[in-house]
């Protein structure tokens, strides 16, 4: 995505899962993530820069046919999300997986037991 904010980032992830949904004919939507400006911006559009009008509009357009649920979740709330996104940093193109790629099973099966994970910071 070249050099951008965070948000801006986390705003097309938003897109992207709001037009997947739309693709697969999806109505329900649950959106968790960790950005909580991103969540604020749903509740205010208003809060969203000229920089990212066209992709809020597109987005608002695809929800008025969509019941839509955008909350907060803490990164090691959701390790499956946390270890797609770090993949995601390594990829030049999308991709799309039909079943759970073996790289996120040890978190998969973690978050699925609902075992707590805390993210360390070594000095």
């Amino acid at each position: 995505m070249g050099h951008t904010t965070s948000f801006h980032v986390e705003s097309c992830g938003a897109l992207r899962a709001i037009e997947l949904a739309c693709q697969n004919n999806w109505t329900d939507l649950w959106l968790e993530t960790d950005s909580s400006l991103l969540v604020l911006a749903f509740q205010k559009p208003t809060l969203v820069s000229w920089q990212l009008r066209n992709i809020w509009n597109n987005m608002q357009v695809m929800l008025r046919d969509m019941h839509c649920i955008v909350t907060h979740i803490y990164r090691e709330g959701n390790q499956v999300a946390d270890c797609l996104a770090n993949y995601g940093l390594t990829l030049q193109d999308l991709c799309v997986w039909n079943a759970t790629p073996d790289f996120i099973n040890d978190c998969y099966v973690r978050d699925l037991l609902g075992m707590p994970s805390f993210r360390y910071i070594s000095f």
